[in-house]
């Protein structure tokens, strides 16, 4: 008999019971069951779903102590991460640069930081770089004055303003436009900036949060993005990761968007469980083991899934082009398509061949 244990700690054993020719086994036949078993291992953990120890554990719960992140949902190494980094710069009034895919959950940590920092009780301002028109950029940064221009009817406090002994988050940073970015850089230099249509310079009290989902060393690289203004920003940056990275926080964000969702809408709550399906189908081991390219939202949309390639629609590539309309060369177009059904068609004498048996419709007949 041998047997040898797969996994550690051991989720199984392989056992095999005797010799076809009746011998024993020697270190040769042992050193193979042991290089199965750790094979087998490696195949078991993936589809049965097996965590590692220590999976289990909440590995954010030291540092939550000390920052407050209601709406960062997860415990896995990758958020205890980002949520340490958070912590350490809170307390700091300095600008922080905030990277990662998109919908991985960056205004929800800059919210966070403003929180737990010394300006948790003024405004939190968010303002999208990407949806603000390029020529009123500069207005809704910094407000505009009374008659600076046409549609100035009246005196407009900007975000800037409005943020006032807060936090002014830029969200979709590397979409701002290039000319703007010029005033966005005095401001962070000066913390000072004048309003549209004013010649008095305007003190800022605020706390500058960006995020960004693109490469700015790449922008700036290609010149379309000041360096200047991206080194002012990057003092201190904090990368988000993606879900690829937190497979452990899926199905506490499966949960929790359940919840919200639920909440929302007025419906019962609904709690997600394990089907009765074997362990390797069961919404944890699936969710593990999904391909997650990047991103989660608290307001999930999840777009309808692509069809594969063998799934789609076939066109054939292998018909040639449209008949022409040229009568010069119809003709023979013709011709040739009836010498190549011959074998079906009736011969140039107007006799025609024997239909096939159990054929529903007469052959044709044409003379010459």
């Amino acid at each position: 008999m041998l047997c040898a244990p797969v996994g550690t700690p051991p989720i199984g054993v392989v056992y095999v019971q005797g010799r076809a020719d009746g011998a024993s086994f020697d270190a040769r036949h042992r050193d193979c069951a042991a290089l199965f078993a750790q094979q087998l291992a490696l195949v078991a953990e993936r589809v049965r779903g097996v965590r590692a120890p220590g999976d289990d554990v909440d590995h954010t719960a030291d540092v939550r102590r000390r920052f407050v992140s209601p709406r960062l949902i997860g415990k896995s190494r990758a958020l205890a991460r980002v949520l340490s980094e958070a912590a350490s710069m809170a307390p700091l009034d300095v600008g922080v640069l905030i990277t990662g895919p998109s919908g991985t959950g960056k205004s929800e940590l800059a919210r966070a930081i403003h929180a737990n920092s010394r300006r948790a009780g003024g405004p939190f301002v968010a303002v999208n770089c990407a949806a603000i028109p390029a020529n009123l950029v500069e207005s809704e940064l910094f407000g505009v004055e009374r008659g600076a221009h046409s549609t100035a009817t009246q005196r407009t406090v900007g975000k800037v303003g409005a943020a006032r002994g807060g936090t002014l988050f830029l969200d979709e940073v590397g979409e701002l436009p290039f000319d703007a970015q010029a005033k966005l850089l005095q401001l962070l230099q000066d913390r000072q900036y004048y309003p549209v249509g004013s010649a008095q310079l305007v003190t800022a009290d605020v706390r500058i949060i960006a995020a960004t989902n693109v490469d700015l060393r790449d922008r700036v690289d290609k010149q379309t993005f000041r360096a200047d203004l991206y080194y002012r920003l990057n003092v201190v940056t904090i990368e988000m990761p993606g879900l690829a990275d937190r497979r452990d926080d899926l199905p506490d964000l499966a949960r929790h968007l359940c919840r919200d969702a639920c909440a929302r809408h007025g419906l019962p709550t609904l709690e997600l469980r394990a089907p009765r399906w074997p362990r390797s189908a069961t919404s944890r081991g699936l969710a593990r083991s999904a391909s997650w390219p990047t991103r989660w939202r608290p307001a999930p949309s999840a777009p309808p899934p692509t069809a594969p390639p063998r799934c789609a629609r076939r066109t054939s590539s292998r018909r040639g082009p449209p008949a022409t309309t040229n009568p010069t060369t119809a003709r023979p177009r013709a011709a040739s398509s009836a010498a190549s059904s011959s074998t079906s068609s009736p011969t140039a004498t107007g006799t025609s061949r024997p239909r096939s048996r159990g054929s529903a419709s007469p052959a044709r007949t044409s003379t010459t």
